[in-house]
């Protein structure tokens, strides 16, 4: 299926159609999520998009016209497209394969962390000093405690959740987080209203944004189309 969506995008795309919709149809606002870039770890084939296949994505948004922004300033009062290109979990291959690719052209990000993981033995994970030394580049926000899809739990527990969350970023990192984003892109009404009563200013949640998830399965033009709100 996924091969006949990517001929059907091509043909779509390159017949002339697609930049045409793009005219009418390309967001102000969009929202790139990303987990991880290159990883040789086949239990995440399904999140991991190739090193050039990422840097080609970047590459289209810039030529489109975006500027590229972390969450924290999202109601910075400036005028032109915007991306907010995020990475959820905190998969080490952010830091190595990504940041320096970012850090060397000054493109910003947002880099949501996830407790359990980087606070735990798994290798695949950053840790707090290497978090530390992204933080030119990066925002810092917070992607839950344990990756649960907080709107399966009791919402106290879940508003707990981003409290703890966002304190123990807080601490370790000597910042303030004004950002969260939803594990598995969870998300509900009530939910927002515990973010912001928690502290957050932003969520992946937020209405204003068009959000775009690459696939790893997806040619380049797929991802043009996904580029569309339509």
């Amino acid at each position: 299926m996924s091969s006949l969506k990517n001929i059907l995008a091509v043909i779509g795309w390159y017949s002339g159609l697609g930049p045409i919709i793009r005219i009418f149809c390309e967001p102000d606002e969009i929202l790139v999520a990303y987990h991880t870039i290159n990883d040789n770890n086949e239990a995440y084939a399904h999140i991991s998009i190739e090193f050039e296949i990422f840097k080609k994505q970047i590459a289209y948004l810039k030529k489109r016209g975006y500027s590229f922004y972390r969450f924290k300033e999202v109601f910075d009062k400036t005028t032109g497209k915007r991306a907010y290109i995020y990475f959820d979990d905190g998969f080490k291959t952010v830091y190595k394969n990504v940041y320096p690719y970012l850090r060397e052209r000054n493109i910003q990000a947002t880099f949501f962390v996830t407790i359990e993981y980087i606070e735990g033995n798994a290798e695949e994970y950053l840790r707090w000093d290497n978090i530390k030394q992204m933080m030119d580049i990066f925002e810092i926000g917070s992607h839950s405690m344990r990756h649960q899809k907080l709107n399966k739990i009791q919402a106290e527990e879940a508003a707990l959740d981003m409290r703890k969350s966002k304190g123990i970023i807080e601490h370790k990192l000597g910042i303030r987080v004004v950002s969260f984003s939803y594990p598995k892109g969870r998300s509900s009404l009530e939910l927002e209203r515990h973010a912001r009563g928690s502290g957050y200013i932003v969520t992946t949640a937020d209405p204003r944004f068009y959000k775009v998830c690459p696939d790893p399965r997806d040619s380049f033009a797929a991802f043009k189309w996904k580029a569309l709100k339509i």
